[in-house]
């Protein structure tokens, strides 16, 4: 990567952690607004569980708003039941099945860059709505020209580049937070986003009978 690709990908990273904190500081002064909401719960075991619930909702919305990246470290957040309550949990699972698929006009542009070719010449059918939908890719249904139907899996545009970053980012926040929180180092939070980080992606266009 030459000098002004490495600038570039500065400044990405650095908007895009600008992003993240912003979302951050939205999601804690709903918190707080919570908390307050709280004060006029008199049941202690009622007020727990407003707590978890709302702390699962806010981790959840956060996730879905930072987008790819983040909907993953969820979806692995979602299996963490010694880390998480089990409201916290529930609402995490919600991502497994919740996320919002790209356009077919991007669908198009990332067939025809991976395939070198119009997606015609390979595929006499491809269906435009996908049949599924995850954080890093979505899947279509196609036929061949020999009459095969396949599925065909299509990863999100620029979604390298962004998880590259995306995982950068949440290792520094894990680094600065299980440096000033014990929270953080009894949750493990650095081995936790040393493992999203390793996750080894497919390649961007996959075809399976």
């Amino acid at each position: 990567m030459g000098l002004v690709g490495k600038v570039g990908d500065w400044v990405a990273s650095a908007v895009r952690l600008l992003n993240i904190l912003l979302v951050a500081i939205t999601l804690g002064l709903l918190y707080l607004f919570g908390s307050v909401r709280r004060w006029f719960i008199t049941d202690p075991t009622r007020r727990r569980a407003h707590r978890r619930r709302q702390r699962g909702r806010l981790l959840r919305v956060g996730f879905m708003a930072l987008g790819g990246s983040f909907i993953k470290v969820g979806q692995v957040l979602s299996t963490r039941a010694d880390l998480l309550s089990p409201e916290c949990i529930d609402e995490l699972r919600a991502l497994q099945d919740r996320v919002p698929a790209f356009s077919w006009r991007r669908v198009q542009q990332t067939v025809r860059l991976a395939l070198g070719a119009d997606e015609t010449t390979v595929f006499a059918q491809f269906s435009h709505r996908p049949i599924a939908a995850g954080s890093i890719a979505q899947v279509h249904r196609a036929m061949l020209h020999d009459g095969r139907v396949v599925a065909v899996k299509v990863r999100r545009p620029d979604i390298d580049a962004r998880v590259r970053r995306d995982a950068r980012i949440c290792l520094w926040l894990a680094h600065v937070a299980h440096a000033v929180s014990a929270k953080a180092r009894a949750w493990r939070l650095g081995e936790t986003m040393r493992s999203f980080s390793a996750v080894t992606m497919t390649v961007g266009v996959s075809k399976s009978p």
